[in-house]
């Protein structure tokens, strides 16, 4: 009876440990009846995980599965249900979650069809991380069951780490492949040996599907901006950008580098992070490129470029005259606090300058609907010289 006691009160303690930070949670499931449209307009089966939140949690899933993101200090908790035919897990991979948390099937546990489970994990370092299922992994990652977790530092977006500068803007980009012929075929793919990477993607877009606004990277002339970049892919990916951009290396793998060393391109090889501040001097109309490389052999296998835009017209996440836009990034609507005692005009345009759609703010809050597809908009209120960016997702 004394060492029940003894034991009761240590997980007690534990408990209370772990709930007197601030808790963040997120609803996922898994799914492997995916469908995604690929670049030439094809459709393929992929498996995945997808939004779970009550009490509409909807039936999709996506490739990557939804962005997980935290405050550093934050006691998370994922709630994960499995809605899928096999046994299913959540790594987080580079997070410290203890042995029961982290996902690996033989020495935690798998969660079977029509199951639950609740990962809890202490957000203790701020970065870039990944999350994936951990069962039959080649397998399971190859077919898409992946996605992005994200730990602010304890002061909140706006810079990477305690202490290193402050970013305007910040784009996270994971880079992952599939090989068609198993996405076809998943019940009997072959040995892992002969999986081949033939078509690579970023966000789970590919091609042309990278220039239709979404992903674009807009900033302007002598601000900072963040990359967060991540490989899931089991080859090679290396991320390049305009020479007359600075770029700082600030976190590898969820961790400072010590030396923040001016960089002019990263390689990330499978699980790997890097997250960057970026600067353009001038005025840039080019590219973020990313290159895929086989490890067998080195030989280059892919090419992705996204838009990267560096202007002079004022973008501001922070409303001139104290007018404030939220939530950024968005699904099909957005709020607009008009500060001042009068009624005023909004424009909302997109990046080749065609506006799109316009109303009046009365003062105070103001909910705006936005039945626009997904990019990258800028809302121009009461006529200024600001624009705020807008991501609808």
């Amino acid at each position: 009876m004394k060492y029940l006691s003894v034991l009761f009160l240590y997980f007690f303690f534990q408990s209370s440990a772990f709930f007197a930070q601030p808790i963040t949670e997120y609803w996922l499931q898994a799914r492997m009846n995916g469908v995604v449209t690929l670049d030439n307009g094809n459709d393929v089966q992929f498996w995945g995980f997808g939004d779970n939140t009550p009490p509409n949690p909807g039936n999709k899933v996506f490739v990557p599965g939804p962005v997980l993101r935290f405050t550093q200090g934050d006691s998370a908790i994922v709630h994960f249900q499995n809605n899928s035919p096999e046994m299913h897990t959540i790594h987080f991979h580079g997070l410290d979650a203890n042995q029961a948390n982290d996902g690996v099937p033989h020495t935690s546990l798998e969660i079977g069809p029509n199951l639950t489970y609740d990962y809890k994990f202490k957000c203790t370092h701020a970065g870039t991380f990944i999350y994936h299922c951990h069962v039959l992994t080649p397998l399971h990652v190859a077919m898409g069951m992946y996605g992005l977790v994200i730990i602010d530092p304890s002061t909140g977006p706006g810079t990477l780490h305690t202490n290193t500068p402050v970013y305007q803007q910040e784009y996270a980009f994971l880079s992952s492949e599939f090989d068609l012929d198993w996405n076809n075929n998943p019940i009997s793919p072959g040995p892992f040996n002969l999986f081949e990477a033939n078509y690579f993607m970023l966000n789970g877009k590919s091609g042309a599907q990278l220039h239709d606004g979404d992903q674009d990277i807009v900033s302007n002339v002598g601000e900072k901006f963040a990359l967060r970049l991540a490989n899931i892919g089991y080859g090679k990916t290396t991320f390049s950008w305009p020479n007359s951009i600075d770029a700082q290396l600030i976190l590898s793998d969820g961790r400072p580098v010590p030396t923040m060393p001016n960089v002019s391109e990263v390689s990330l090889y499978p699980g790997e992070r890097y997250d960057l501040l970026l600067n353009g001097n001038i005025v840039i109309d080019s590219f973020l490129t990313a290159t895929y490389y086989d490890l067998r052999n080195m030989n280059l296998i892919g090419t992705n470029t996204v838009p990267l835009k560096i202007g002079d017209v004022a973008i501001t996440e922070n409303a001139h005259k104290g007018f404030r836009i939220w939530p950024n990034p968005t699904a099909d609507f957005f709020n607009v606090v008009n500060p001042l005692a009068l009624p005023i005009e909004y424009h909302m345009i997109n990046l080749e300058g065609k506006e799109l759609q316009h109303g009046i703010l009365a003062p105070g809050n103001n909910k705006i609907d936005c039945a626009l597809g997904s990019g990258i908009y800028l809302v121009n209120i009461d006529q200024s010289s600001d624009f705020h960016k807008l991501i609808i997702r």
